[in-house]
């Protein structure tokens, strides 16, 4: 029985460390905020076009204002890119409701963020970094080494794009380019 208790006493230092990082873990998890744990990722649908097409407007019409006209004169070349794009389209969910959208094209080993737009009531609360994360992944399974996005030099959204580790590639007319090398496999999927 001597022995028992020995060795019981001699383990409970172990034991005491794995409740605590347990605990740990298990506080991080209630202190998860509702947006992490209500945020749903899924391949964008037909019933997502107006929904892209509100975000996209409202974009033009806070960061590109004097492009509104020219615009909405693409309107068709618009629609076509948004429904040939939804196999490489990912709308975020909050809750149940759409909150953003992010949506890719290839060139060659090379992926392109064509538009991602996050509503401006979900800004701020992880859905733009989960769409990047979720893209890169994506990308990097399609056999992408490069992505690359192209931005108006005013856009907020740049820290965000600095923050996943995007670098200034040059300008194209108004727009900032960045690349980021995507290195190996990061895996995540879809529900």
């Amino acid at each position: 029985m001597a022995h028992v208790e020995a060795e019981f006493v001699q383990r409970k230092p172990v034991q005491h460390l794995l409740i605590n990082q347990m605990s740990r873990n298990f506080e991080y998890l209630l202190h998860k905020t509702e947006t992490e744990s209500h945020m749903k990722l899924r391949r964008g649908l037909p019933s997502d076009i107006p929904f892209i097409y509100r975000l996209e407007k409202q974009y033009i019409e806070e960061l590109e204002n004097d492009q509104l006209t020219k615009w909405q004169g693409n309107i068709e070349r618009h629609l076509e890119q948004w429904i040939s794009s939804l196999p490489q389209t990912t709308i975020a969910q909050l809750q149940g409701t759409r909150a953003g959208y992010l949506f890719w094209e290839r060139e060659g080993e090379k992926a392109l963020i064509a538009s991602v737009n996050v509503a401006t009531e979900c800004r701020r609360k992880g859905v733009g970094l989960a769409l990047v994360e979720s893209f890169e992944s994506e990308a990097r399974l399609a056999g992408c080494s490069v992505a690359e996005l192209g931005f108006v030099t005013h856009n907020p959204a740049r820290y965000l794009y600095e923050k996943c580790g995007y670098q200034p590639s040059g300008m194209e007319g108004r727009y900032l380019l960045m690349t980021k090398c995507l290195g190996t496999l990061g895996l995540k999927g879809f529900d």
